[in-house]
């Protein structure tokens, strides 16, 4: 009798075992289709480097009662940092409830323009229920400047205006058309106008035009330059940047030692000349020869 109650003791606790394992194996997966991701938003969408946005996920229990559902988002690799903490804990969440849970997150100064996506977990029991990514639009101001490449500019001449387009700013820039406006000062020879594309956050790329530039200039004339181009959104810009160009005339370059004078076009002048004189010497020369034979015949 002994051994029979003692072996039906065994079984019993060795079906609470078991039960206690199915519970523990079933609840995560009760849990996580339990769990639903209602709505996610980010307030403001866009924001510049140094702002703050705030990440708002409302999840639904359409299970039995739960308790310490965690909430974290994965900010690892990219430029945020959050206010207080990445996790976020929901004590006890009944069924057929929904809760709506928030973070604070900065964006670091240095941040590039880009739309970064953040992933986030929902867990429970130390599992993973549910998981998603929310996006975020990082954006500042498309800073371009221009500077001019090296080069001499000479009044009454052909001259070559190179230009160098620099971005300056945080963001990347697209689409860039770069076309050379119309003065007084000048007439541009060819084309006044450049497709150049992209030009990624600290770097740059050149343009350069053909130019006349009209001897009654001054010493300085400005070369207004406009420029389209999009950035990472998509919002289109049109400005206008001036480089002021200093420029010379011959003599001014002759005396500043910008240019050395050139003797090869005198030293070839006497050459030919006396390479003419030559030749007519040889002919008279010959001619005079030709007319004393005539004479002693």
């Amino acid at each position: 009798m002994k051994e029979k109650m003692e072996k039906n003791k065994n079984i019993l606790l060795g079906m609470v075992v078991v039960m206690a394992l199915v519970i523990l194996i079933v609840s995560p997966v009760y849990a996580a289709n339990s769990i639903i991701i209602k709505s996610t938003d980010v307030s403001p969408s866009q924001v510049s480097p140094g702002e703050s946005f705030e990440i708002k996920i409302k999840i639904e229990n359409t299970g039995d009662d739960l308790e310490n559902i965690i909430l974290s988002l994965d900010l690892e690799k990219l430029p945020f940092i959050p206010k207080d903490s990445i996790d976020k804990t929901i004590k006890s969440l009944e069924s057929d409830e929904d809760e709506k849970v928030s973070f604070e997150v900065d964006v670091l100064p240095n941040a590039k323009s880009n739309i970064y996506t953040i992933p986030f977990i929902i867990k429970h029991n130390g599992s993973i229920i549910n998981e998603g990514r929310i996006a975020v639009t990082v954006t500042s101001e498309p800073r371009l400047i221009l500077e001019r490449r090296d080069g001499l500019l000479l009044k009454g001449q052909k001259n070559k205006v190179g230009v160098k387009i620099v971005n300056k700013g945080l963001s990347d820039i697209k689409f860039l058309e770069v076309k050379a406006l119309k003065s007084s000062s000048y007439d541009i020879l060819g084309s006044d106008y450049l497709y150049l594309g992209e030009i990624e956050s600290d770097d740059f790329d050149s343009a350069e035009f053909d130019i006349f530039i009209n001897k009654a200039s001054g010493k300085e004339i400005t070369f207004p330059v406009e420029l389209t181009y999009r950035d990472i959104t998509n919002k289109e810009y049109k400005e206008t940047l001036n480089l002021n160009l200093r420029v010379y005339d011959l003599e001014e370059a002759y005396s500043l030692g910008l240019i050395n004078k050139s003797y090869v076009a005198p030293v070839s002048i006497g050459i030919v000349f006396m390479l003419l004189v030559w030749i007519v010497y040889r002919k008279i020369r010959k001619a005079r020869r030709l007319k004393a034979k005539k004479q002693q015949q």
